[in-house]
């Protein structure tokens, strides 16, 4: 695989740079050239088989083993550097005993390549406005920036890692088939944005003339009377997250009741998932902007990374009714959504944090004993930004109608409606967390064969 990104990309005036918003202090990237970003180059090689053994009778045993190899290129060819590599052993059984009962289990690593975007992000641009002298009259108006770009590339960013295992059963009796499978699966070195704390400098100026209504702008005295630091944060793409997640996965599938000619499918899930984070936080971006604008804010707290949790029941209820004689099936789905829930485990009291960062963006680490001294005052500050407590949103259910009947000359006539009843969420009072479905929606789809016309 190799990716070529070729071509001007959108063009603007240097003068006059792309903002979405601006608050004096952060510019947004700029837009650039495709053909000033590196292609993305990997190349792969891997060994698979397949196996398969009979015994006692009719037992069987099945064995899919492989190994592969991914690189990432750290050049523009297939024969450059290697940025990073992983191998990826894998491994499945299947035993059947009887032909009624399966047994399969499953083991291996899997790999994730990072985006274009976090392997050769774009520069980062910090806009410092030096002088802003702004009257009435345009003519008089003077204002001086000073763009400083820094560059958040990670040479030492690398696959995302997974590794995954399984063991379930399937069991076949009496017309009904049930599965029953349990995961789980840690990814780590997970791809995401650190906050990589660092400042600029900011020059101040005094002008030559501050009388207003001469027609003409002031002029600048050089050299500057004084000059300050404005700390920032570089978005620093990195592996920091660890992700764990286990759960069970079913399926069970009935026997169809003859006098109704109706079955019933039955799939559920339930997963509990853990995420991790080494990140340092620097609290709320309204809290940040705060501390780089006002220059008599001499430090900020900031706090150690949190892990998320988050456990999710989710269970698909089909009745299946079929009339042969009339071509027609009806499928009714209930989507029940019975389990949902998010937690933040970390501490939010005001000795929580972890350090603080200067304004000529160093990080001063306190220790735990000391965060309770008076001249650590001004950092004790509950964090904010993170569940305090478990927040869920209560059980609910939708229904689904799906009509298939067969028509004269081989044609198809489909009806579906999601969500039937046109159910928009749970809102119960006092509830924490809301869960919002979406509305109603409906169609007919009509199929008829080119060969029905043919015979016409």
């Amino acid at each position: 695989r190799r990716e070529w990104n070729d071509g001007p990309g959108l063009q603007f005036d240097p003068a006059l740079p792309p903002q979405v918003t601006w608050n004096g202090v952060n510019g947004y990237d700029r837009p650039r050239s495709y053909d000033q970003i590196p292609p993305l180059v990997s190349s792969a090689v891997y060994l698979d088989d397949r196996m398969g053994w009979r015994f006692m009778g009719d037992a069987q045993l099945n064995v899919q083993a492989g190994l592969r190899l991914d690189l990432l290129h750290d050049g523009s060819s297939w024969f450059s550097g290697v940025r990073d590599e992983v191998l990826q052993p894998r491994l499945n059984v299947e035993l059947m005993p009887r032909p009624w009962l399966r047994l399969r289990g499953g083991w291996g690593h899997t790999a994730k390549i990072p985006p274009l975007a976090l392997l050769f992000p774009a520069p980062q641009y910090f806009d410092l406005v030096n002088v802003n002298w702004y009257t009435e009259d345009p003519a008089e108006r003077l204002a001086v920036l000073t763009t400083f770009i820094r560059d958040p590339t990670n040479r030492k960013l690398g696959f995302a890692v997974s590794k995954k295992a399984e063991l379930g059963f399937e069991l076949g009796v009496g017309g009904s088939v049930i599965s029953l499978v349990g995961f789980r699966e840690r990814l780590e070195d997970g791809l995401g944005i650190r906050g990589q704390p660092g400042f600029v400098p900011r020059d101040h100026y005094q002008l030559t003339d501050s009388t207003i209504g001469t027609g003409q702008p002031p002029e600048i005295i050089d050299p500057p009377f004084m000059t300050d630091t404005v700390p920032v944060l570089i978005d620093f793409p990195d592996n920091i997250y660890t992700i764990t997640s286990r759960g069970l996965e079913l399926i069970a599938s009935l026997p169809e009741l003859r006098p109704l000619r109706t079955r019933l499918e039955v799939t559920g899930s339930w997963v509990r998932t853990e995420k991790k984070s080494d990140a340092l936080f620097f609290g709320t971006q309204q809290a940040f902007t705060d501390f780089q604008l006002l220059g008599d804010i001499p430090r900020t707290p900031y706090w150690e990374g949190i892990t998320e949790t988050g456990e999710r029941m989710l269970f698909l209820y089909r009745l299946i009714h079929h009339q042969p004689r009339l071509g027609l099936v009806i499928t009714a789905t209930v989507q029940h959504d019975a389990i949902e829930e998010v937690n933040d485990l970390t501490a939010t009291d005001t000795l929580s944090f972890a350090g603080y960062m200067t304004r000529d963006g160093r990080l001063v680490p306190v220790p735990e004993s000391e965060r309770a001294n008076p001249e650590y005052a001004d950092l004790r500050q509950q964090r904010k930004g993170v569940l305090t407590t478990p927040e869920g949103a209560p059980a609910d259910w939708l229904l689904s109608v799906q009509v298939s009947m067969t028509l004269p000359l081989e044609g198809q006539l489909r009806f579906w409606a999601f969500n039937l009843l046109d159910k928009r969420g749970s809102f119960p009072e006092g509830a924490v967390r809301w869960r919002h479905y979406p509305p109603m929606r409906f169609g007919v789809e009509l199929t008829l064969p080119t060969r029905t016309f043919l015979k016409w």
